[in-house]
């Protein structure tokens, strides 16, 4: 039976509508039987058995606070908590799967994923040099501020490596003594 909103009308008797007004509470028990314990079950009613979201969003729901949003996005679909306005009211609960991949001029290449508390990991690795390269992030995220960074070189012998920041929130410096690779990582928000 398809459910009908717009009964009982003014004029009907309760016998008339009654099969009408049973068919339309057997329609609600089932629809809320999707996620939830039915009605008819008379134990555990209206809890949760699980959550059905609608398809991935393209873009956070940029939601006023203090609405709060629990929604997936991206392909494959990830999980997200928004509490406010802000994109760091975003939290990503699921996946590690990066969420961006870029590369320097030089061959370095980069990879970004999000962690809990709205911060984010980036790690890279460069390809082999000497003295001081200053890498950008070639895609649309920027560092934000760097709580904590680290450089190490791999390959040949073991030599000092410094990490900066280099005044815009895409780019950071790398300095090494020596002709080596280095791979490095930044947590930031």
């Amino acid at each position: 039976m398809v459910f009908q909103p717009n009964i009982p009308q003014p004029t009907d008797r309760l016998n008339k509508s009654q099969g009408d007004l049973l068919g339309n509470n057997q329609d609600l028990d089932v629809s809320f039987n999707v996620d939830h314990t039915a009605y008819s079950v008379g134990t555990n009613v209206g809890m949760h058995k699980k959550v059905t979201l609608q398809s991935p969003l393209l873009a956070d729901p940029n939601q006023i606070s203090p609405i709060s949003s629990l929604y997936t996005k991206g392909s494959p679909a990830q999980l997200f908590f928004q509490n406010g306005a802000l994109i760091s009211d975003i939290v990503q609960l699921t996946g590690t799967l990066p969420l961006e991949t870029g590369n320097d001029a030089q061959g370095g290449t980069y990879t970004l994923f999000f962690l809990p508390w709205a911060m984010k990991l980036f790690m890279g690795s460069t390809t082999s040099f000497s003295g001081t390269r200053t890498f950008t992030l070639s895609g649309s995220t920027g560092f934000g501020v760097i709580y904590t960074s680290q450089a190490t070189p791999f390959g040949g012998g073991a030599v000092a490596v410094s990490f900066s920041p280099s005044g815009s929130a895409s780019t950071f410096q790398i300095t090494t003594g020596n002709a080596i690779p280095v791979r490095w990582m930044a947590i930031t928000t």
